[in-house]
């Protein structure tokens, strides 16, 4: 992470408000970034880099004060993700053979 970054995380962990917030979010920030940018699939390596470069420039667009760029770059890395938060909220279906359900009757003609 750069310099930057570690300024305003440093900024709100000095504040007893959002110190607490600022832990949850790096915690489900790092489960979910592993969920999702698994390091071990590298499928994703290119769209890890490209990720991590989004991160630097929406950090250089706020300390710009460029809210709008901000905003924009802000939704364009959210649909890089998109794939892959919606693959792991909805995973693909299962097929499985049902076979016959417990207790039932396997002989013809009883009843």
């Amino acid at each position: 992470m750069n310099q930057r970054f570690h300024a305003i995380i440093g900024d709100m962990a000095d504040n007893e408000y959002l110190a607490p917030s600022l832990r949850r979010l790096l915690i489900d920030h790092t489960r979910i970034g592993m969920t999702f940018y698994n390091p071990r699939n590298t499928g994703l390596a290119a769209q890890r880099t490209e990720a991590a470069d989004q991160h630097d420039q929406i950090i250089a667009l706020i300390e710009a004060g460029d809210a709008d760029g901000a905003a924009a770059l802000a939704v364009a890395h959210w649909e890089l993700s998109r794939s892959q938060i919606e693959s792991f909220i909805t995973p693909a279906g299962m097929q499985i053979p049902l076979g016959q359900a417990p207790g039932t009757l396997t002989e013809r003609g009883i009843s």
